[in-house]
């Protein structure tokens, strides 16, 4: 996790400083696109890779990858909370919490089944989709459950 960690995480810091101001949670989420390609850098399928990591990690609840992002990336975690609460500023600090893992297990899920869903989609929809094209349609949709109204 540190070698891919620390090739995304100052991308990810770059990305997040030239954002325009009245940005919207979407252009926020885009600015992963760069980072999570730079992990093929790392290996071949680097950005497949580090998700399923991360996804296992978090599974597992493994506090030692949490303390350890904090400890050495823990500015550009604040820089990220940051720019999401520019963007919804509507949302609580908790209500963010939840939607930000939900965003990283519906990010994994797709990420990992990835090979499974475009099989579907050729298959039901006669639609083929290429690995990279995956994030294409994921965006918009994580974009939407962060920005939804708060439920009451």
């Amino acid at each position: 996790m540190a070698r891919y960690l620390e090739v995304f995480m100052p991308s990810l810091a770059t990305e997040l400083t030239q954002l325009d101001a009245g940005f919207s949670t979407r252009d926020v989420f885009e600015c992963f696109r760069t980072p999570l390609a730079e992990l093929r850098h790392v290996r071949k399928h680097g950005p497949t890779l580090f998700l399923s990591l991360l996804g296992y990690a978090y599974a597992e609840i493994q506090g030692h990858l949490r303390r350890y992002t904090m400890d050495q990336f823990g500015d550009v975690m604040a820089l990220l909370l940051d720019t999401l609460h520019q963007a919804n500023p509507q949302l609580s600090p908790i209500d963010m919490f939840w939607r930000l893992h939900f965003v990283l297990g519906a990010t994994v899920f797709a990420q990992v089944s990835g090979p499974a869903l475009r099989e579907i989609a050729a298959a039901d929809f006669g639609e083929a989709v290429a690995a990279d094209q995956v994030i294409d349609r994921l965006i918009p949709f994580l974009a939407g459950g962060v920005d939804a109204t708060v439920a009451e």
